[in-house]
Order: C-alpha cells, then structure tokens, then sequence
C-alpha cells in the first residue's frame, strides 16, 4: 500500500494472513527467494518470510527513480532507472554487483534470456548485454519511441512502439526480422502463446 505495508491473504478465502509494516510507499511487489521484494519509487526493500534465519531483510535506496518493473534472475535483480542506469544487485544482500550506465533516457523493464540482457529505453534504443558481464552484444535504434519493454521467446525479443509497431527482433544480432503495424500504441511487454 502508499503506507508500505503488505498483506499476505489466502488463495481460497482472502483472510488476511499476515501484514508487514513498512515505512514508505510501495509501487510493486515481486516474489523472491525467501520472501517479497517490495519496490518503490526510489528503493527496493528485500522482507523475509524465510524462518530459518538464512536470510536477512536489506533495502538499497537508487540515486534515481526506479522507471519500470526489476528483473529476477536468479541471484539478481536488473533494476532500470529513469536516467538510463541498469542496476545489478545480489538478492541475497542487496549489495550493487554492477551499474550500467546505458542511456540518457528512462529504462523500460529488462527481459533475460540464454545469458542475454535486453533492456531498451524510451527513446527507441534497444541493448543487448551478456547478463553475467555486463558486456554490450549489440545495439540496435528501431527509430520510434517506447512506452514498455519487450518479451524473449526462443532467441527473438519482441517489442512494441509508441506507433503502435510490433517487432521481432534476432536476439543474437538485434536485426528486426518482421514488424506488423497494430491498432494504438503497445503500452505492455507482448504476451507469447503457443509455442
């Protein structure tokens, strides 16, 4: 909630189960390891629901704003920035692993896949970094703007633009393979179905 607490309810009936005090506002909460990431506009705090006392609770303030949905992957978490910082963290402590400095312009929410980081930001640019090093693999400007970021499946990163452009992008050399106008501009990252 905008008081920074969290609820935890039950699936089957709603009966709140357990509520978490915070102390500022919350945006969004993603599930964990051993507990909740709760993102705000400016901090992540790490809160444990882990009992064996494995993990401890941390929070990580950013010198910017938080502009878009954090990546979880495996022991990290990808957090994009509203002046064009990738921020990596170690979700076991919140210790900064590594900060990429990508863009002048907003991140919009990275996407992983086979090693492979892609975050593109608002202005149309989209970057490919090996998710380990950081290393830049490619990139690529599809020349629109974006409103969110894109979706791996099977080595193509698919992205929608503020014109309402869907594009699949090879992954390998962030060369647009096909492009399909839609009706109105794509405000979320495209769905995948099917195989």
């Amino acid at each position: 909630g905008a008081d920074g607490r969290l609820f935890g309810l039950s699936a089957r009936n709603g009966d709140v189960k357990w509520t978490l005090a915070g102390k500022e506002q919350t945006d969004r909460v993603l599930r964990a390891p051993g507990g909740f990431l709760c993102v705000g506009p400016m901090s992540i705090r790490y809160l444990c629901d882990d009992k064996s006392g494995n993990r401890k609770p941390w929070r990580r303030s950013f010198g910017e704003s938080i502009s878009d949905k954090p990546m979880l992957a495996g022991d990290r978490l990808y957090v994009p920035g509203d002046k064009g910082t990738l921020t990596v963290l170690n979700i076991r402590t919140g210790s900064i692993i590594a900060e990429h400095h990508l863009s002048s312009s907003a991140l919009l929410g990275p996407a992983i896949s086979d090693n492979r980081l892609l975050v593109a930001d608002t202005d149309g640019t989209v970057l490919a970094l090996d998710a380990e090093t950081g290393r830049r693999l490619w990139k690529s400007s599809l020349g629109e703007e974006l409103n969110s970021g894109g979706t791996c499946h099977k080595m193509t990163f698919y992205i929608g633009t503020a014109r309402g452009n869907l594009m699949a992008m090879d992954m390998r050399t962030g060369k647009v393979t096909w492009q399909t106008v839609l009706d109105g501009a794509v405000q979320t990252p495209p769905a995948i179905a099917g195989r």
